[in-house]
C-alpha cells in the first residue's frame, strides 16, 4: 500500500452472510441507528439474516435493491420494524405481486423508484 492510500474493502470482499446473521460474533453491520441502505448484493444474504438485521434497523428510511424476489417477507419485516419507513429504490422485475405487497405493508412510502425496472 502507498503512502496516503488508505485500506478499503470491498462489498464483495466480505462474506455478507456472516456480518448479518452472525451479528453477536461481529458488529460491522450492528448499527441500530442506520437510516439508509444500499445493497449491491442480494443471493448472498440468506432471509434470516436480513430479517434479524432489518429488527435492528428501528430507524431504516430507505432501501435501494437491485431487486427483490420475494419481497413479502422483507417489506412485513420493514412494515414491523421500520416505523418510518419512507422511501425505496429498486432495480429489477416489479409485478401485480409486488405492488399489492408494497401497498399491505408500507402503503406510506413518500419515494418508490422503480429506475430500470421491468413492470
Amino acid at each position: 500500500m502507498e503512502d496516503g492510500e488508505l485500506d478499503v474493502r470491498r462489498w464483495e470482499d466480505l462474506d455478507i452472510d456472516i456480518l448479518i446473521s452472525n451479528p453477536q460474533e461481529s458488529n460491522k453491520l450492528d448499527c441500530p441507528r442506520l437510516k439508509r441502505l444500499v445493497m449491491p448484493v442480494w443471493n448472498r444474504i440468506k432471509k434470516t439474516g436480513i430479517c434479524r438485521a432489518i429488527r435492528m434497523w428501528k430507524g431504516l428510511e430507505s432501501l435501494t435493491r437491485p431487486s427483490i424476489a420475494n419481497p413479502l417477507y422483507l417489506m412485513e419485516k420493514i412494515a414491523k420494524n421500520g416505523k418510518k419507513f419512507s422511501e425505496l429504490k429498486i432495480m429489477g422485475p416489479c409485478d401485480i405481486f409486488f405492488a399489492s405487497t408494497l401497498a399491505a405493508f408500507v402503503p406510506n412510502l413518500k419515494v418508490l423508484s422503480l429506475r430500470c425496472s421491468t413492470l
